[in-house]
């Protein structure tokens, strides 16, 4: 195992400015070669971290949570009371780019303050990497507590990589920087410098100087970047750089070369080898906008064979969902607590977010026996019952985090998509026996929603609890969750009257949301049920039309409707003839939204309607013992853990991909995990994988091979 720390800025960035309008994202030289140099390194078995300073506002919480996801560690970064995180504007003058920067009262300039903050975060570290930037933004006396700390760290067997990535308008005067960098280089064993940079400020005649240069201030190794000319090293070695196709935008090129070259050297690669994996990087980084992007070219790091999904499938409840639970509910407490709504974020709690959560952990529970995730089950529900629930036993949109109210009016609407997951909650705990819940529970909110949120002319739920008024246009999601909670409120207790409460919103369905010349469940209709035209009427997701079927046919069996299974089957074959990718590395994944035709509107793909179609394939393994769907079930799993969550049972996942598997979406929200439970569940019922972290095979009744494993998929 290896640990690498970098040390410096991350910064606000706005680009664009087309009609003044910017985007805003984040970036900084050091975070930029960390970024690429975890995709070199095993995130099960290396760490990588990120030390600095940063405020306690909102936008300093955001850096956090983009460390965080990307599987970077924030453990040990400064926080400091009224500091905020520094600004920079990229703008397009006469063709060119032109930074704008505002820094002056950024955090990251107390980074070295504090000598045992300072300490923590280097202890430990295999490597750890800076720049001239993280050296320019401080003050000489901060300056040296960094230089004092890293000659520790390198005492203790650290190697100190370092980039001068030389910045002239950071710096008093060109005298400054050479005395800086040079002293510099007797503290470092890698130096990275960029040619052009260096015969600017040293006037230097060519990469040899540079290297001579560094190696007679004490550093022990230099690789020399020369724009598209080839890499000189220190060993005399040159490394070529193989001409691009097209540079779309250089900004990411240095950093990333040097993401690609430390993590190589930190594996013990030869620097010659190092360099060969910083270039095919940064020739991939040039190709696209922006300095920061996940490559296509990194396929190499995803396994999404169906093998390898099996495996991570009987996994996830074992070891990566507690690996979550460590970083998304506070450790060392056993009262009401609430997760955090995606890692790495704060704001509001939400009934959605913390009731999708509590079910989960219960239903995995159930599924598992573990009282582990029983008690964090427990503690979410705990605090959705003192702060969220009303009462008059309806359910809130949000709190803030410490549960007390929001001034924000829509912070007070129950709307009944989240009454179905407070209701999927209630009955998954009572299941496991859990004296937090009782039946009097469920009752007193399903007398809420069939006072307050059922239409009583059509018997359809109004959209939250002001009835008519907040119910211009309809959607199907509320019926359909209500659904599954009223199946799961039966299942837990036994009683049929759960099941009479479900059929009148089965009736609205066949009534008002499915259309009748294609049997796909319609996304929106009007107040009064109708259809609407335009774009809003035309929606189809295919994802809802498997989770739809999912639940008909579980339904259909309860309630002995043999129609339901009919209208299952109809919504399956609408989504699989028109709603699902059939080429490129996403082939099977759900499209995102269809029209009424089948043309595809949404040609992306969100990670839950993968699960609710694998959820309908491993039912039908199930019941029907259809070996095809159980292949295909298999091979979504292969595609979910492959390529929306990190290898291994690290917790960081992606919400949405392109169809060529690139993040469009990196956002690891806490209410997702619900649909990959269910999936990975209903996997485990039918035999497609163990739920208890084994790597072999599932056996049936006999101690055999269930018969839905092909020959291929034992080997």
């Amino acid at each position: 195992m290896s640990r690498l720390v970098a040390i410096g800025e991350v910064m606000i960035e706005l680009s664009g400015g087309i009609d003044d309008h910017w985007r805003s994202g984040v970036a900084g030289d050091t975070f930029n070669t960390l970024w690429y140099a975890r995709l070199g390194l095993d995130p099960a078995r290396d760490e990588v971290a990120y030390f600095t300073a940063l405020g306690t506002d909102s936008q300093s919480d955001r850096i956090v949570g983009t460390l965080s996801r990307a599987g970077i560690g924030t453990s040990t970064i400064r926080r400091i009371e009224g500091c905020l995180p520094g600004l920079y504007m990229i703008e397009k003058r006469d063709g060119d780019r032109a930074f704008l920067y505002w820094r002056g009262q950024s955090a990251a300039r107390a980074l070295a303050d504090d000598r045992p903050s300072l300490s923590q975060a280097l202890h430990g570290a295999d490597m750890i990497y800076l720049s001239g930037i993280t050296l320019a933004i401080l003050s000489p006396p901060a300056r040296q507590r960094l230089l004092d700390a890293l000659d520790a760290a390198r005492e203790a067997g650290a190697i100190i990589a370092f980039d001068p990535n030389i910045r002239p308008a950071l710096w008093n005067d060109a005298d400054e920087i050479r005395h800086v960098l040079t002293d510099m280089a007797a503290h470092a064993d890698i130096v990275l410098p960029s040619f052009e940079d260096e015969m600017r400020v040293f006037g230097d005649a060519s990469p040899a100087d540079t290297i001579a240069r560094y190696l007679k201030a004490g550093a022990g190794e230099v690789a020399v970047k020369n724009a598209e000319r080839p890499v000189t090293l220190s060993s005399h070695e040159e490394v070529a750089v193989i001409a691009a196709r097209s540079i779309v935008d250089a900004t990411g090129a240095g950093d990333s070369f040097n993401g690609g070259y430390i993590a190589a050297r930190l594996k013990g690669q030869p620097p010659v080898e190092a360099a060969r994996a910083g270039i095919a990087i940064a020739e991939k980084v040039i190709a696209a906008p922006g300095a920061i992007h996940d490559l296509p070219g990194t396929e190499r790091w995803c396994d999404d064979s169906p093998a390898s999904g099996v495996q991570a499938a009987s996994r996830f409840a074992t070891a990566r969902i507690p690996a979550w639970l460590a970083l998304a509910l506070p450790p060392g407490g056993e009262g009401p607590t609430p997760v955090l709504e995606a890692l790495g974020e704060s704001g509001p709690r939400t009934t959605l977010t913390q009731c999708r959560v509590a079910f989960t952990l219960a239903h995995l529970h159930t599924a598992t026996g573990r009282a582990d995730l029983l008690a964090a089950a427990e503690r979410v529900h705990g605090f959705v019952a003192a702060h969220l629930r009303d009462a008059d036993g309806g359910y809130r949109f949000s709190v803030a985090p410490d549960g007390t109210a929001l001034e924000d009016p829509a912070s007070h609407l129950r709307r009944s998509y989240d009454q179905s997951f407070a209701l999927l909650a209630l009955a998954a705990l009572f299941r496991t026996g859990s004296s937090q819940v009782t039946e009097a529970d469920l009752e007193a909110l399903w007398t809420f929603v069939d006072t307050q949120l059922v239409d009583p002319e059509t018997g359809a739920l109004w959209e939250d609890d002001r009835g008519a008024e907040g119910s211009e246009i309809r959607a199907q999601n509320p019926q359909m969750h209500m659904l599954e909670a009223l199946l799961e409120a039966h299942a837990a207790t036994g009683r049929e009257v759960w099941l009479d409460r479900a059929r009148p919103i089965v009736r609205v369905a066949r009534e008002h949301l499915i259309d009748s010349s294609t049997g796909a469940v319609r996304e929106f209709v009007g107040s009064d049920l109708k259809p609407l035209d335009g774009p809003l009427g035309a929606r189809r997701e295919p994802g809802h039309q498997f989770e739809w079927a999912w639940l008909l046919r579980r339904y259909g069996a309860a309630a002995r409707d043999k129609a339901a299974a009919a209208d299952a089957r109809r919504m399956v074959e609408f989504a699989e003839a028109r709603g699902m990718r059939h080429e490129g590395p996403l082939t099977g994944a759900p499209y995102d939204a269809v029209d009424a035709a089948g043309h595809v509107t949404e040609a992306t793909h969100l990670l839950w309607p993968l699960t609710e179609a694998g959820k309908v394939y491993a039912q039908m393994s199930l019941n029907e013992g259809d070996a095809a769907a159980a292949a295909k079930a298999r091979r979504i799993a292969g595609t979910i853990f492959g390529r929306y969550f990190a290898p291994m049972d690290t917790p960081r996942w992606v919400n949405r991909l392109d169809g060529d598997g690139r993040v469009v979406w990196d956002t690891a929200l806490s209410r997702l995990l619900y649909h990959v439970a269910l999936f990975v569940t209903e996997g485990g019922r039918a035999g497609l994988w163990r739920l208890d972290g084994s790597d072999s095979l599932p056996r049936n009744e006999q101690g055999g091979i269930p018969p839905h494993f092909t020959k291929e998929e034992k080997t």
